[in-house]
């Protein structure tokens, strides 16, 4: 598996800046990183250059590079993104563990989870009956949606005041405790090659019966 265990080889010219260097997985067992400056170095653009090379040989996607004020500040914009980093995440380098420390709002929480829905619903189906023809490209146009809405799954556990677990069935199986609804086409479409317009059909219905199950979740 690719990782970002050694990022900090290419980095060390901006330790005085730095804050944390932090890697986690996503639902799909990959590795991601997140930089944490305290404040963005001057010249952030050339300072970087080392890490795109690095990046470009090992065939890795950039990290999430923020500092301090941004995290701090973007809490009620997008906790998915902070709580799916900050609920399973390994310091690399860390003068302070600002990671550590964060707090979500629930109606800020609940919101994000909606749009989210929402998006993933509306965005799916155009792509369906826009470009879907044959069962493997909407196989993967399903697993693509369904991949990305694992933030938003893992946020119905912290609603819920339930732990917020990392593995694909155990967000499903979560969710489907809080909301008393049958997810297993989610489990389903996430591995799938060949997909129908069925399912298709039947995961567009899941998306919507999760929405209506957001608002009935007490804050």
């Amino acid at each position: 598996m690719k990782t970002y265990n050694d990022i900090m080889t290419v980095l060390k010219d901006c330790e005085q800046e730095l804050l944390q260097v932090s890697v986690f997985s996503n639902a799909l067992g990959e590795q991601d990183c997140v930089i944490i400056f305290d404040t963005d170095p001057a010249d952030i653009v050339q300072r970087m250059r080392a890490l795109r090379r690095h990046l470009a040989l090992k065939r890795l996607p950039m990290p999430l590079i923020v500092n301090r004020e941004f995290v701090l500040s973007a809490l009620d914009s997008y906790p998915l993104e902070f709580l799916n980093i900050s609920m399973q995440y390994r310091n690399i380098f860390c003068k302070y563990d600002l990671l550590a420390e964060l707090k979500y709002n629930k109606a800020d929480m609940r919101l994000q989870i909606e749009r989210e829905l929402k998006s993933k619903w509306l965005l799916t189906r155009m792509a369906i009956l826009e470009r879907a023809q044959g069962s493997r490209r909407l196989a993967r146009l399903l697993r693509k949606s369904v991949n990305s809405i694992f933030p938003a799954l893992k946020g119905f556990s912290y609603l819920a005041g339930m732990g917020v677990p990392s593995g694909i069935q155990e967000i499903v199986n979560n969710v489907a405790q809080i909301t008393g609804l049958k997810l297993d086409i989610i489990t389903q479409l996430s591995v799938s090659k060949q997909s129908d317009s069925q399912e298709a059909l039947q995961y567009l219905e899941v998306l919507h019966r999760l929405d209506l199950a957001l608002d009935k979740i007490p804050l």
